[in-house]
């Protein structure tokens, strides 16, 4: 519903209309990014679109976990089954079959910026801001992976500056989300739930 209610506007929405007048709550990184594919593509549904990319996030998953599991110097093949054993999670699934793509997605950049942070490359800390942009509570979560490692890892004077410098980034993020950050509201959440989702 929210690729549809963004194409039907040129304008970042204030409602869920003709849908609904609940205020438009949900993380925009990734609708935006949705809403121009589906147009680029408009022969095809815009549902099979973003199950088309739900299961990319998925591939791109299990990749990604591999290279992770490689750099805690597991086989290649214990590397491939906890990597397979992640991504048929129950949460996984749940993230794919209710729709949950702004997660996935987010996971997905979490995982390319611990991987860049593992080799000390400067470019990890672009990545977590734009987990903050897909999805605020995964690029929290990312957030907080990062300060663990490198509590563990004893390197806070290298690794200071670049964390508080990313976290800047994600400033001008955070007004967009205001109505996401009080979605746990009684109404708001009494109005998603009077919602008919059989006109969707």
């Amino acid at each position: 519903m929210n690729v549809r209610v963004l194409a039907l506007q040129d304008k970042i929405p204030s409602t869920y209309a003709p849908y609904s007048e609940m205020p438009f709550f949900y993380p925009l990184g990734f609708h935006l990014i949705a809403v121009h594919i589906t147009r680029i593509i408009s022969f095809v549904p815009d549902y099979l679109v973003l199950w088309g990319m739900g299961l990319g996030f998925i591939a791109l998953f299990f990749m990604l976990l591999f290279f992770v599991f490689k750099k805690f110097k597991l086989s290649e093949n214990h590397a491939v089954l906890a990597a397979a054993a992640l991504c048929s999670s129950i949460s996984i699934q749940f993230y794919f079959f209710t729709g949950l793509y702004p997660v996935l997605f987010a996971i997905d950049i979490i995982l390319i910026g611990l991987l860049f942070l593992f080799e000390h490359e400067m470019l990890a800390w672009v990545f977590f801001p734009i987990a903050i942009l897909i999805h605020p509570a995964i690029g929290l979560i990312g957030y907080a992976l990062v300060i663990v490692w490198t509590i563990t890892q004893g390197e806070w004077k290298r690794m200071l500056i670049p964390l508080v410098g990313s976290m800047l980034l994600t400033f001008p993020a955070w007004p967009l989300y205001e109505s996401f950050l009080r979605f746990h509201a009684v109404k708001e959440w009494a109005a998603v739930q009077s919602i008919d989702f059989g006109i969707i």
